[in-house]
């Protein structure tokens, strides 16, 4: 089980990391906003965390399923 680390460091902080990534462009937006950039952006930054909130997650849920299925318990 030692032979796949990083597949074990995804498994378990996987959830939390994809989160925090995803924060990052909205409070970006937020901090855009209001150091004098168009609303509009705020909007944008909202539509780009869910996006990469959704690809980062699925990537997660892929390696958990392939650590389920290919990997000895």
């Amino acid at each position: 089980m030692n032979d796949y680390p990083m597949l074990r460091v995804i498994e378990k902080h996987g959830g939390w990391v994809a989160t925090l990534l995803s924060l990052l462009p909205f409070l970006a937006g937020i901090w855009l906003v209001f150091t004098g950039a168009p609303f509009w952006w705020l909007l944008l930054s909202v539509v780009i965390a869910v996006v990469i909130f959704v690809f980062v997650r699925s990537y997660v849920e892929l390696v958990r399923v392939m650590i389920d299925m290919l990997l000895p318990k």
